[in-house]
């Protein structure tokens, strides 16, 4: 090949695998730094209640849920899903400290107070709730969340967590809500809208209550890894 082209940054698979870091787990097994997650599940099965824990293990470096380690860092949580009313009796509701920043104002995703945010603060989690709200409901002028481009806001936020080097988490909801849709298995499948936006985070987890609960015990959920390129699929 000769001629006068203009030249393109190349590195070989062999120089990216040198550069490459230890995956760094914000909370073991679950969330890790430098990617984005999603957690999926339907309406009522507790996403928020277990994504302000997440926020309050990582803030104050106890163990999530009791059981996962948790790296203590510098956390915020974009609601959008909440009134800031909503989030405070849910937080008091759950005896949270609330070490996290709390942010309530956003009505749809904006990569520009993102970016200050993080330029201002250094945050090493920043958890949004909720993908439908933040990139579908909240944005009329965008992408129907079943159309194949609305994979192109998501992608873009992948590469944003790692460029930055913070754990980005954003809850979604399922494809069919009903009456029973709180206790049927999550898979990759039953994300809502198109396939692809599965496909641009880096790991997906569901959750989900269990069909047949313990007798003389609290109400028992299931949190398992759907989809992973960090996560071990199945891990649960």
């Amino acid at each position: 090949c000769k001629g006068d082209v203009q030249k393109v940054a190349i590195q070989s698979a062999k120089q990216l695998l040198k550069t490459r870091e230890a995956t760094d787990w914000i909370v073991d097994q679950f969330i890790p730094r430098g990617r984005l997650t999603l957690l999926a599940g339907a309406s009522g099965s507790g996403k928020s209640s277990l994504l302000y824990g997440l926020a309050e293990a990582v803030s104050n470096g106890s163990d999530f849920m009791g059981q996962l380690t948790s790296k203590r860092g510098k956390v915020c949580f974009i609601q959008s899903d909440e009134s800031p009313q909503n989030a405070s009796d849910k937080l008091k509701v759950m005896g949270a400290l609330g070490e996290f920043h709390l942010v309530t104002d956003w009505s749809f995703f904006d990569e520009d107070k993102l970016n200050a945010l993080q330029k201002q603060q250094c945050y090493d989690l920043i958890v949004l709730d909720s993908l439908t709200t933040l990139f579908g409901a909240g944005r009329p002028d965008g992408p129907s969340m079943n159309d194949a481009e609305f994979r192109f806001d998501l992608y873009p936020l992948n590469q944003w967590a790692s460029k930055n080097r913070v754990a980005l988490v954003m809850s979604a909801h399922l494809r069919k809500q009903s009456k029973d849709s709180t206790t049927k298995a999550i898979t990759i499948d039953s994300v809502f809208g198109a396939a692809s936006q599965v496909w641009a985070a880096s790991d997906v987890w569901g959750i989900w209550r269990l069909d047949q609960q313990q007798p003389d015990q609290n109400i028992q959920m299931r949190l398992q890894c759907v989809k992973g390129r960090t996560c071990e699929h199945g891990t649960a």
